[in-house]
């Protein structure tokens, strides 16, 4: 009896990339942001399943503390207790001062690794053009 008692006023909350699960966490609340707005869920909400927007999505901790996550897009699963988060890229952190920080620094990263790979493919183009044109 203890444990369904338990059971009923906690999530587990999953958070997931393609490559690795980022977060695992016992939850009492958690907001997100979808396609349709933004919604709440608590651990006797019905089943639940949302397209999610980029954004920062913020959940409450069974200790009292606050967490939050700044997703790319992604899908939110609720299946009885357990919420999944399923994200392209995501970052955790206790504050949104540390999570935002944390996203500007990939963001900055990633816009300099597209950089390269643009760099990459117009030398590259330039390369087979001078080729096709020598042939002539």
């Amino acid at each position: 009896m203890q444990d369904e008692e338990n059971n009923s006023k906690y999530m587990d909350l999953i958070v997931m990339t393609p490559s690795s699960i980022i977060l695992k966490e016992k939850i009492v609340k958690l907001v997100a942001y979808g396609k349709e707005g933004s919604f709440c869920l608590k651990p006797r909400h019905v089943d639940y399943i949302s397209a999610l927007v980029s954004s920062v999505v913020k959940y409450n901790i069974k200790d009292g503390n606050d967490g939050y996550i700044s997703i790319s897009n992604g899908i939110l699963t609720k299946n009885g207790a357990i919420v999944k988060l399923t994200v392209m890229a995501g970052t955790c952190g206790s504050s949104l001062e540390e999570v935002s920080n944390s996203s500007i620094e990939k963001m900055q990263l990633a816009k300099e690794s597209e950089q390269k790979a643009k760099n990459v493919i117009s030398s590259l183009e330039k390369h087979m053009m001078s080729k096709i044109v020598n042939s002539l």
